[in-house]
């Protein structure tokens, strides 16, 4: 946006007149699950306010009727489904160094009779 510039718009509430640079989105926008939300009419009328709120790790949804319908998000030459299943929270990527390997299995440990009974029961052979 140019400095210096300023617009008037007109809306049921009455006129308003407000400096380019420090617009704002209505009083209805809100936040759902850590995403901006703006609704189908602020997006058609203010669409270069509401993509500049699009960062690379914040994205906007869009609402009708107060129904989150669309998401929008900034596009990215890398994203493949795992970067974007890690942006979104939906997936961790595995450990730079693993857990090491258990030097013994855990556990109970049974005498040869308790697990022939634990068998025999299992089978229905008693």
């Amino acid at each position: 946006m140019a400095v210096g510039r300023s617009f008037t718009f007109f809306s049921a509430r009455g006129q308003s007149h407000v400096d380019a640079g420090q617009a704002n989105m209505s009083d209805k926008s809100r936040t759902i699950g850590g995403m901006r939300t703006v609704t189908k009419r602020e997006l058609h009328q203010q669409t270069a306010a509401v993509l500049d709120q699009v960062t690379d790790t914040e994205d906007v949804v869009v609402t009708e009727r107060a129904t989150p319908r669309w998401r929008i998000s900034r596009v990215r030459d890398s994203d493949t489904g795992l970067a974007r299943f890690e942006r979104e929270g939906r997936y961790t990527p595995p450990a730079a160094e693993p857990a090491p390997w258990p030097t013994r299995p855990g556990g109970p440990t049974y005498t040869q009779a308790e697990a022939d009974a634990m068998l025999d029961e299992m089978r229905g052979d008693h």
